[in-house]
């Protein structure tokens, strides 16, 4: 038995510093490494059925064969990933871009056990949104960007111009 999903992540792309590739159409004529046997194996063959797909036996295995150049991608959960990326010191690896595809994670119970899993749902009901959020950016420590990052360009580029507007102004 299951409880009700407590928190949802989203499947991304993986890959090395130095390949752009931001959505799944980027991928095609590429390897891209999935763990055999996991939904996103299944969802990108029905879904996706010209991709490449090299089965890995899991996350870890399959991030370190991307790290050393196996194949150019590797595709799974946000979640999973970061920590994978994170307890193996994978420094050359980022999260190259989101898929269309979401994890729902939920609390496992004995079947046996309904009244736990009743207690379990009561318990994540009455945490409020923000403590969920905390609790997860607590645990998630990778972060994921994409493109420029305009809020920290932006500052520094008017200040840029305004040290030109000055030189310029001064050799006037």
């Amino acid at each position: 038995t299951f409880t009700k999903p407590y928190t949802s992540f989203p499947s991304v792309i993986v890959s090395r510093k130095e390949l752009l590739a931001g959505s799944l159409d980027d991928l095609r004529g590429l390897k891209v490494g999935v763990v055999k046997g996991q939904i996103i194996e299944a969802s990108l063959k029905r879904d996706h059925p010209e991709l490449d797909l090299v089965p890995c036996p899991d996350v870890a295995t399959g991030l370190r064969e991307l790290s050393i150049g196996k194949f150019e991608a590797f595709v799974d959960n946000l979640g999973a990933v970061a920590h994978a990326i994170e307890s193996h010191g994978l420094a050359n690896l980022r999260i190259a871009g989101s898929t269309p595809y979401n994890h729902d994670l939920a609390l496992g119970v004995r079947k046996d056990w309904p009244l736990l899993a009743s207690a379990l749902d009561k318990a994540l009901d009455s945490m409020s949104d923000q403590e969920k959020l905390e609790i997860k950016n607590r645990w998630l420590a990778i972060k994921f960007q994409q493109g420029i990052d305009w809020k920290l360009f932006g500052p520094i580029g008017a200040a840029l111009l305004a040290v030109m507007a000055v030189i310029i102004i001064w050799n006037r």
